[in-house]
């Protein structure tokens, strides 16, 4: 089937990914380093556990750490900062559980979970209600705005919206 592999992950691996064909012109118009890493950011919000580290966000998506490290390379993004994003996302995404960051993320220090949260845009005041995806990828402050992979996660998450509704 051409135009269902993106760069590795099969379409069986997400079902976003069903969505992805060659006849998306706006999809494709994206880099393909971008698209890829907005693959890896994809399947780190759909983890069981809070990918936490490095090594358990290349766990929850079946590549190496390595891997992760170079895609995020190639868009300017800090490593570190691509997974919280991830975390953070993963949270705004599990609509079928109560909305409670403080409790959902795995962190024991009160000071790194009040950074987490005012760099993902989830402050005190917004954290009463869950905002959608889009809401929080405008909101958040881990990634710019003009970034190609910011771009391509939010094509991404329009096709996976399509796919549960």
């Amino acid at each position: 089937m051409q135009g269902a592999v993106l760069y590795g992950l099969s379409e069986v691996a997400h079902p976003a990914l069903l969505w992805v064909r060659e006849s998306s012109a706006l999809f494709h118009a994206v880099r393909p380093a971008a698209r890829r890493w907005a693959g890896f950011i994809i399947l780190a919000s759909d983890a069981a556990e809070d990918p936490r580290t490095l090594d358990e966000w290349a766990r929850a998506v079946a590549v190496s750490r390595s891997v992760l490290i170079e895609s995020c390379a190639r868009l300017g993004v800090s490593p570190r900062d691509a997974r919280d994003l991830a975390r953070m996302l993963r949270l705004v995404r599990r609509v079928e559980e109560p909305w409670n960051p403080e409790l959902a993320l795995d962190i024991a220090d009160r000071r790194t979970l009040r950074v987490l949260l005012d760099r993902s845009g989830l402050n005190v005041a917004a954290s009463a209600v869950r905002p959608t995806p889009e809401q929080f990828l405008l909101r958040q402050r881990f990634v710019p705005q003009t970034s190609p992979g910011l771009g391509a996660l939010r094509h991404l998450l329009g096709r996976a919206a399509h796919v549960t509704h």
